[in-house]
């Protein structure tokens, strides 16, 4: 097998699908002999110099929809003849991206298709996902997915249901996110005490206003602040800003609008409760990551989150303001029960791996027909 990877999603600091592209880079690296990776960026960890190949810088995500653009074009031009070129026997890209004539077997990544379950929050998405992206795949020979829930979805808008989708979970890293951390000096530095946290995007799907009007519900009867780390995001920061005052909630909530990637381990370690209760999610990382750091979890049973937290999360339903609020102050006041949400959120994390997510990838791509 003569493996290309589409890394063009790679920017100088990687994030969301950057993460999972350097991570699934470096197993598939260890374990085909030969691989070239296609970025714009430097250096790829995981592979030598000798199997990066540099595009242009034009395609990076740091230009928003302008690279976007220039990487759809550039993936229907020139990625195919640099291809053939140099002989790649399979493409795989990480990302839901790819090529409309391929002269290859090409697999792909679709991680989640919010953009069509919620319209009003991703206009400029519209175009790609429902014209674009649905000719990529169905061009695909693996459509490769991170839950059951993003297969059913592909199913339902694109009438992709067959063999050719594959479930391969991916994974948080291990490295960074475990038991053990000592959180008290990057709490100190945030001026943290006793709190729950919640870390992602405020767009309305993450139902972040339902968690501020649930912690308004208990808190008389808990000490705890309610941590909201994520980009504030000017189209809804406003509002949830708006919603915090309006409830009187003052200095019991802190917005912190960007945190460095090495501080948000200690930040997951040193809450006393992580909440994700969000309407749907195509996976839940962050919930993943709360569990390896043995931090409890609260969350809505929203998409695939079920998928991630199996019996080791104390669960909601989605949009359940009050049913949240109860079990915000159910766990924050028993012991017991956070030991046990622990002790599961742990053993339930250990199931997760880059090693088993890279093996599965590499043994789809090695048995796609034509790859060898």
């Amino acid at each position: 097998m003569r493996l290309g990877i589409n890394a063009t999603i790679l920017d100088g600091r990687p994030s969301g699908l950057g993460v999972y592209t350097v991570n699934i880079v470096r197993q598939l690296a260890a374990r085909a002999g030969d691989v070239v990776a296609y970025t714009s960026v430097d250096g790829v960890p995981g592979l030598d110099a000798g199997g990066v190949r540099n595009v242009v810088t034009a395609v990076r995500p740091s230009l928003g929809r302008y690279g976007h653009l220039a990487r759809l074009v550039w993936m229907q031009t020139v990625f195919p003849l640099r291809l053939m070129r140099e002989r790649r026997s399979v493409v795989f890209s990480p990302c839901p991206e790819g090529m409309l004539l391929p002269p290859m077997p090409q697999v792909c990544v679709v991680h989640d298709l919010l953009p069509l379950r919620f319209r009003e929050y991703f206009p400029r998405l519209q175009w790609y996902f429902s014209r674009v992206l649905p000719s990529i795949l169905r061009r695909c020979a693996v459509v490769i997915v991170d839950s059951e829930s993003t297969r059913r979805d592909l199913a339902s808008f694109f009438g992709i249901g067959d063999g050719r989708v594959q479930v391969v979970p991916p994974s948080h890293e291990a490295e960074r996110f475990h038991a053990g951390l000592d959180p008290a000096p990057v709490a100190r530095r945030y001026g943290l005490e006793r709190y729950i946290l919640y870390v992602g995007n405020l767009l309305p799907h993450k139902n972040v206003k339902g968690l501020i009007q649930a912690f308004a519900q208990v808190r008389g009867c808990i000490p705890h602040q309610l941590v909201i780390v994520g980009h504030q995001d000017p189209r809804f920061y406003p509002g949830l800003s708006a919603e915090i005052e309006r409830l009187g909630l003052g200095e019991r909530v802190v917005s912190l609008d960007y945190v460095p990637d090495q501080d948000l381990p200690s930040l997951y370690a040193g809450a006393d409760l992580y909440v994700q209760p969000s309407l749907f999610e195509g996976f839940g990382l962050t919930v993943l990551e709360a569990m390896a750091c043995g931090t409890p979890v609260i969350a809505a049973r929203g998409g695939a989150l079920p998928e991630v937290g199996a019996d080791a999360v104390c669960w909601v339903e989605p949009g359940d303001v009050d049913g949240l609020a109860a079990a915000l102050g159910r766990v924050a006041r028993d012991r017991d029960l956070k030991a046990s949400l622990r002790e599961w959120g742990l053993r339930r994390a250990s199931d997760f791996a880059w090693v088993a997510s890279g093996e599965r990838i590499f043994r789809i791509l090695e048995g796609t027909p034509g790859a060898a």
